[in-house]
C-alpha cells in the first residue's frame, strides 16, 4: 500500500477523489482571494480522512473496509456493485447517483467522527 507522507493516509480511490475536491475548492478560493483549505481537513472538517475501499473478488465476493471494520463475502460484492453504480449515475449528473454520494460522503465523516473511528496514527504505525 502506497502512503502519503505528509497525511499518513494510503493512496485509495477515496482519498484521490478527497483530495481532488479540496484542489478545486482551493482554485475558486484563490480567485476569490479568500484563505486556502488543507487537506484532509478542507475536504472532510476531520484531521483524517475516512479510509474506504472495497474491491473485488469474482463476481461474487468481495472486501469492503470502512476505517477498523472489515466486511468479506456476498454482502460486500453487492455493496460493491452499488458503489460503481451509483459513481457512475454521479458522474452523468443522475440524481439518484448526485443524492447518494452527498449522503454517503456525510455519512462517511459522520460515521468517522462517532461510531466507526480510525485507530489512532501509533497504533496504524505499529501494524505497518
Amino acid at each position: 500500500v502506497m502512503v502519503h507522507v505528509a497525511s499518513g493516509e494510503a493512496k485509495l480511490g477515496h482519498t484521490a477523489e478527497l483530495n481532488a475536491h479540496c484542489a478545486a475548492a482551493n482554485i475558486r478560493r484563490q480567485m476569490l482571494g479568500l484563505k486556502l483549505l488543507t487537506y484532509p481537513h478542507g475536504a472532510t472538517g476531520i484531521d483524517r480522512s475516512p479510509r474506504i475501499f472495497c474491491v473485488s473478488l469474482g463476481k461474487h465476493d468481495a472486501v469492503l473496509a470502512f476505517n477498523q471494520l472489515v466486511l468479506a463475502g456476498p454482502l460486500a460484492a453487492i455493496t460493491k456493485w452499488m458503489l460503481e453504480w451509483t459513481k457512475v449515475k454521479a458522474c452523468d449528473a443522475q440524481p439518484v447517483g448526485l443524492l447518494f454520494w452527498r449522503v454517503a460522503d456525510y455519512m462517511s465523516v459522520l460515521l468517522t467522527r462517532t461510531l466507526l473511528p480510525l485507530e489512532s496514527r501509533a497504533a496504524a504505525a505499529a501494524t505497518a
